[in-house]
């Protein structure tokens, strides 16, 4: 058809296609796709349906008809053989494109059976295969009573009934009981509007029992004297409606998943508006949140910002962002927070997936096993490791000043040989009572190890720190002991140090054990005879030596 390009011999193409009975036929806009007839426009043929020539056409041909619709809108016109969906005397139709518009304002669409057998570009290999090709629109005509009066060979190859089997025979009867409703309530309506279709999806039984879905177009000609019948198109949506079907199940099983796990799940699109929220979740807020700004609002205001921003990062292009966050008005209630970037098909974010899932359990076990791992089991003090945090704390706001003060028993080994670890352990409970009863309440109190404690004190002058030691070191000075047979004397000495926060930590540990050791060696000098004390029942005759 490309040599057709004058207005007049368009026109004698277009009359002599549509002369062809076999014809079906189409108004096309410049985009491709199908427009209202003109008013002008006079042709009994039938007129093809869904949107453009592409719908009556294998998915394998399109790309063929849209390189015939480029080169019509450069010749004027064109043609070409392809395999239809549609037309049933044969699945091989030329498809030709006409311009007319300079006498109808449209594109003339037509495509009637061809001698010339279309390309089969997705055959099977020879010796294989056994698929029967099958048309996916059909036609059937009906009276006012819905009883069928005809139908077309390709309504046989759809459902597998013969022209006996249906004509005369009620259409209802083979249309599924469940979409009886909807197909008498569609019929009424189209009898009520006269020259009006009336579109409408039911399932109709094959000859083998299965059902099928079809997507009926019902046209009213009954007042038209030139037909007097229903036109009924079916068009087969059997794969849509599955793949639908298909999907449905899919995302009714994601959301019965989402509804039995134990964590709350939010889905929120692009602009932040809530698409999906699980039971869990909304049972913690009390109620559905609507947009992102609604489910923020359930966070504790301290959290506020790591939350948002979490979302806010997803939402312009991260792949994932996490927070640990609390509820508000639910104190017992810890959350970790993971969102997920969710994508359309080309990459762009559509939105994203939040997971909040209750960690207040694990976080209360963290912070017990946390709260153990820094306390000394005998004395319930800090440890080591527990009072090293504390004063590494302690020099972020070093207030007035820092004072550190170590203490060590002066004959701890001894006891411990003489007496058991038993009554070393209740002598080192004993001190550690002392020291609460003489240090402040913000004063912080760890045992370093074997006898030796360490007393950490913030927000304090040199003079005060100085008072404080003193008081601890007259505490500790010839304690006493009981023991069930009496009982002995101990005593400790203690080193001072004092920072007003331009020390390091470890320095003024170092410093406090060094002055620790000054005292011990002064008190040493003083009194030399220093001996293990023993029970005075025992004093009286016990030879003792030098103690340790």
């Amino acid at each position: 058809m490309t040599d057709v390009v004058d207005d007049a011999s368009l026109l004698t193409a277009a009359q002599a296609l549509l002369a062809d009975t076999r014809a079906r036929i189409a108004a096309i806009a410049d985009t491709g796709l199908f427009v209202d007839w003109p008013p002008d426009w006079h042709s009994d043929l039938p007129r093809l349906p869904g949107k453009s020539l592409l719908d009556s056409v294998v998915a394998a041909d399109h790309q063929r008809v849209i390189e015939t619709w480029e080169r019509a809108r450069s010749d004027r016109a064109a043609a070409v053989v392809v395999r239809s969906r549609t037309v049933t005397d044969g699945p091989d139709v030329a498809l030709h494109f006409l311009d007319v518009r300079h006498r109808y304002g449209v594109w003339l669409g037509v495509l009637v059976p061809s001698e010339v057998p279309a390309p089969n570009h997705d055959a099977a290999p020879e010796g294989g295969g056994d698929e029967v090709w099958r048309p996916r629109f059909a036609r059937v005509r009906k009276d006012q009573l819905a009883v069928i009066l005809d139908i077309d060979d390709a309504t046989t190859q759809l459902l597998g009934w013969s022209r006996e089997d249906m004509v005369g025979h009620r259409s209802l009867e083979f249309v599924h009981p469940d979409d009886h409703e909807v197909a008498i309530g569609s019929w009424i309506e189209l009898l009520s509007n006269p020259g009006l279709g009336r579109r409408v999806r039911l399932r109709h039984l094959r000859k083998d029992g299965s059902y099928g879905w079809f997507e009926l177009t019902n046209n009213n000609l009954l007042d038209d004297e030139a037909f007097g019948y229903v036109s009924t198109d079916m068009l087969d949506i059997s794969e849509e409606m599955a793949a639908t079907e298909a999907l449905r199940s899919r995302e009714q099983l994601l959301q019965r998943l989402t509804e039995s796990l134990p964590v709350g799940i939010v889905q929120v699109d692009a602009d932040g508006q809530v698409v999906f929220a699980n039971a869990q979740l909304t049972g913690w807020l009390g109620g559905a949140p609507v947009d992102l700004d609604g489910l923020l609002s359930a966070v504790d205001p301290a959290d506020l910002g790591t939350a948002a921003d979490a979302f806010r990062r997803v939402l312009e292009g991260d792949e994932q962002g996490e927070a640990e966050i609390q509820l508000a008005g639910s104190a017992a209630r810890h959350c970790s927070l993971v969102v997920r970037r969710l994508t359309e098909a080309d990459g762009t974010t559509s939105g994203a997936v939040g997971c909040l899932s209750d960690v207040t359990d694990s976080l209360r076990l963290r912070r017990e096993l946390h709260r153990q791992a820094m306390r000394d089991p005998l004395t319930g003090v800090f440890n080591r490791a527990g009072i090293s945090e504390s004063l590494d704390a302690a020099w972020e706001e070093p207030g007035r000043g820092i004072a550190v003060m170590f203490a060590d028993l002066d004959t701890f080994k001894a006891v411990n040989d003489s007496f058991g670890h038993e009554v070393g352990d209740r002598l080192l409970v004993m001190v550690t009572d002392m020291l609460r009863r003489h240090c402040r309440t913000t004063d912080m109190i760890g045992r370093m190890g074997g006898d030796e404690f360490l007393v950490l004190c913030t927000d304090i002058d040199r003079v005060q720190a100085e008072e404080l030691r003193d008081r601890i070191q007259t505490a500790v000075d010839h304690g006493e002991f009981d023991l069930p047979d009496g009982s002995f004397t101990w005593s400790a000495s203690v080193g001072l140090a004092w920072s007003d926060g331009s020390t390091l930590g470890r320095n003024l540990v170092a410093e406090s054990d060094a002055d620790m050791y000054a005292v011990k060696m002064r008190r040493r000098l003083q009194d030399p005879a220093e001996v293990l004390p023993l029970p005075r029942a025992q004093a009286a005759t016990a030879d003792v030596g030098p103690g340790v």
